[in-house]
């Protein structure tokens, strides 16, 4: 079933460049393909997409044209250099020790005020990203940890009164920002909020998002109110369907239409957009790149399905290299002109330079 084109763009941008392989429903009628400002770009290809209704559909199937004295090192080449990002395998979290924690926090001098806020970003904004990222994830952790039924928002502040979720969550929020003594004692003896409480606890939540230069990844901790099990025991556990079932390919609108009338849309919204990069060596060292797409839940499944999908399509004698990068875009589903698979890179070669390295296969 042939549902559009596979174009490969090269765009450069100053020391940037962007090797994307872009869908295209129309052979001509092309969108998002045009140089950036100041920069250039290269169409490298275009080819038109086959894809199944299940699981991965494979968009660039090519041999490296040069021969290569050393197939594995250029692999390490082409995948090294890459510019990391959280939304590829290459992301690696960080964990933020307590005392650089509670240091961070301090800025707050123990209230949630403009001031406060203020100086804890400024303080946030001169931490690398991944440092950022640990210290919203462990921000993240004890919000988890504080999730108890005294510590907590109430109507007319009655045990027995109606737990106001949102608020709880900002009382929480407060509680941290008193320092690490507050969190310590709220843990051990846990009381309901005074009518002051929860007022503005919210904007603690956003002070690594406001820091951060770059969109922080998602996570899976749970920090709404009554998610925490040790200690709300009727609180059910998270249902994820999304994660054991196979993925669909990113291409069937038919499959998509019938997960949709069987009220699937939930799982539907659980499955991300996901790129695969990946090579092959064979016995004569000869390099085959292997790009494509799916929608699955995680990069965990992407990689197990992905893994069994290329090496069930490996000639003879040839060898998957381990190194497979997998890239979820964010998007629900594709559409016309969205990056299907690439990669990014800093360089100071030239585009002729540039390709003649990283597409063809020479090496200098």
């Amino acid at each position: 079933m042939t549902v559009g084109f596979a174009v490969r763009v090269l765009f450069r941008r100053g020391r940037r460049y962007d090797d994307l392989v872009l869908y295209q429903s129309d052979a001509q009628i092309w969108e998002g393909v045009e140089a950036p400002s100041g920069g250039e770009l290269r169409v490298l290809s275009n080819e038109p997409i086959s894809a199944p209704e299940w699981g991965p559909t494979l968009v660039v199937d090519r041999t490296v044209s040069t021969n290569l004295d050393d197939p594995s090192a250029w692999i390490d080449a082409a995948t090294s250099g890459l510019i990391p990002d959280f939304r590829t395998t290459d992301f690696r979290r960080e964990e933020m020790s307590d005392s650089q924690f509670w240091g961070i926090v301090s800025e707050l001098g123990g209230v949630i005020d403009d001031e406060g806020v203020e100086r804890i970003t400024n303080a946030l904004s001169d931490l690398r990203h991944p440092e950022v990222v640990a210290f919203r994830d462990a921000l993240w952790v004890k919000l988890h940890n504080l999730d108890h039924p005294m510590n907590t928002v109430r109507t007319e502040g009655a045990e027995g009164g109606i737990i106001n979720a949102d608020d709880s969550l900002y009382y929480r929020c407060e509680i941290i920002a008193r320092g690490e003594k507050s969190y310590c004692s709220a843990l051990e003896t846990p009381r309901l909020a005074s009518d002051s409480d929860g007022a503005r606890g919210e904007e603690l939540l956003w002070v690594a998002d406001n820091a951060s230069l770059y969109e922080l990844p998602p996570t899976d901790i749970e920090i709404e109110t009554g998610r925490n099990r040790e200690f709300w025991p009727e609180a059910e556990p998270a249902d994820r369907p999304w994660e054991h079932l196979p993925s669909i390919s990113a291409f069937s609108s038919r499959v998509l239409a019938s997960q949709e009338e069987r009220g699937a849309d939930l799982i539907l919204r659980r499955l991300h957009f996901t790129s695969f990069v990946a090579y092959a060596i064979d016995g004569e060292g000869r390099v085959r790149e292997l790009m494509g797409c799916l929608m699955t839940a995680s990069f965990d499944l992407a990689r197990n399905e992905v893994t069994s999908f290329l090496e069930s399509r490996l000639h003879e004698g040839e060898v998957l290299d381990k190194r497979i990068r997998i890239w979820q875009s964010g998007a629900a589903r594709p559409m016309t002109g969205v990056a299907m698979t690439g990669s990014s890179r800093r360089s100071s070669l030239q585009i002729d330079e540039f390709i003649d390295l990283y597409y063809d296969g020479h090496r200098r």
